[in-house]
């Protein structure tokens, strides 16, 4: 588990969230966004699973995802392939800025 400087868990594991925790994409928010509808596209609601989703933050690369209204709680990381040896280093250069950020 990642922790933060003071030895405290980064996260909670019951946190984080999966592909079960999505909702389907209405067909007229991909349009919206420019985008083609596909059956199995999906948002990652916030504020259904968060009691205060201002203190969370929702980290994908695909700007659609976010529910409407809770775009600004979004971080558009790049993508990359499962056989890309950087993604280790990207996600852990992710967890570093992102606790300077929220740090006093």
């Amino acid at each position: 588990m990642l922790e933060a400087e003071a030895g405290c868990p980064l996260f909670e594991r019951q946190l984080v969230l999966h592909r079960a925790h999505t909702q389907p994409a209405p067909q007229h928010h991909m349009l919206g966004c420019g985008l083609e509808w596909q059956p199995y596209d999906t948002l990652k609601p916030l504020a259904r699973w968060f009691a205060r989703p201002e203190r969370v933050l929702l980290f994908d690369d695909d700007q659609y995802k976010a529910v409407a209204g809770e775009e600004q709680h979004m971080v558009v990381v790049p993508s990359w392939g499962m056989d890309e040896p950087k993604a280790c280093t990207v996600l852990q250069r992710l967890v570093e800025v992102t606790l300077k950020a929220v740090s006093p």
